[in-house]
């Protein structure tokens, strides 16, 4: 059993996260930050805080989307179902978080929510009854189970491939502090498993009609793809071949991308530096899968980069037919 003053520990850790996704490195922070060895060292040096603003609203603003609904929901949109889900959890633990700023599945306000999870089981600590601290336990269990760690590895995964040194080194963390928080838990023999799927993709490979837009619309959908392609993992791979991405959400800029590939002659190329891609989303989960109580998950995600592989095959067989373009 945890002692309080671990438990208030642990909150504070997740109170400092959440705030650093909800309002990025800003000087308030930085001595804060500075006292955990695992975020230190990646705080630029010199430090500016207006360079600091441009580069949050750089990576959060335009290219990773913190929300839950953006990597598990097939519209890509925000809120809907899956926002749904985690007001439940807020509600079902009495946690009332300031959602005007932003919705629930942002992941500095699910970080929020373990911090007031831990605040409240260490006051429960200090002369609750077990049953109710056992309560508070399973909620935690059924949160990262059912939900968070279903999409953080993915979102850390995509932070980290942006090339931005403080906010790698923050995603680590943040799986590293979750993971063991959830191993602290532990299981009960009476619990359900955690169960997590995705939503099924459209069928592209039997559709005759499938056309590069919709290649480029299901390459950019997380839960159909496997991957996260931000708007510079697009410009990367336009520029590589140069070739226009154009402007517009994600899915235009791939779509323009690929149309100016299958123009040019150079859409083996763009597969090719697809596939290298996907090769290390693949190693990524493929590691992920290794650490426990990650497998399942892991596997589920792998199996969407089967279907990306397997859509790319197709694409580059039909680059020269009719259907290409």
């Amino acid at each position: 059993m945890h002692r309080p003053h671990d438990l208030q520990g642990q909150s504070r850790v997740y109170h400092l996260l959440s705030r650093l996704y909800l309002d990025g490195l800003t000087a308030t922070l930085l001595a804060d930050v500075a006292k955990i060895p695992g975020l230190a060292s990646g705080i630029p040096d010199p430090y500016d805080e207006e360079t600091a603003a441009a580069d949050y609203q750089h990576l959060f603003g335009f290219n990773i989307y913190p929300y839950a609904s953006v990597f598990l929901s097939p519209d890509g949109l925000l809120g809907g179902p899956v926002s749904d889900q985690v007001r439940r959890f807020f509600q079902r633990a009495g946690c009332a978080l300031d959602l005007t700023r932003e919705s629930a599945d942002h992941v500095g306000q699910e970080l929020a929510f373990l911090a007031f999870l831990l605040r409240t089981e260490a006051e429960m600590s200090n002369g609750a009854e077990a049953p109710e601290v056992s309560r508070l336990r399973r909620l935690q269990r059924r949160f990262m189970d059912h939900h968070l760690l279903g999409w953080l590895p993915v979102f850390v995964r995509a932070l980290g491939r942006q090339g931005h040194p403080f906010y790698a080194r923050l995603a680590t963390f943040t799986l590293d502090v979750v993971l063991a928080h959830r191993a602290r838990l532990g299981n009960t023999p009476e619990e359900e498993p955690g169960i997590f799927a995705l939503s099924v993709p459209p069928a592209l490979l039997e559709d005759e009609n499938t056309d590069l837009n919709d290649v480029a619309a299901f390459l950019t959908t997380p839960p159909w793809s496997g991957l996260f392609l931000s708007r510079d993992d697009i410009r990367r791979l336009g520029r590589a071949g140069n070739l226009p991405h154009g402007f517009g959400d994600r899915a235009r800029m791939l779509a323009q991308v690929l149309r100016a590939a299958a123009t040019y002659d150079g859409l083996e190329a763009l597969l090719d530096r697809l596939a290298v891609h996907t090769t290390d989303w693949r190693t990524y989960f493929d590691d992920l899968g290794t650490r426990p109580g990650l497998g399942p998950i892991a596997r589920v995600w792998q199996t969407r980069l089967d279907a990306t592989e397997r859509l790319c095959a197709r694409v580059r067989t039909a680059a020269d037919g009719p259907n290409a373009g």
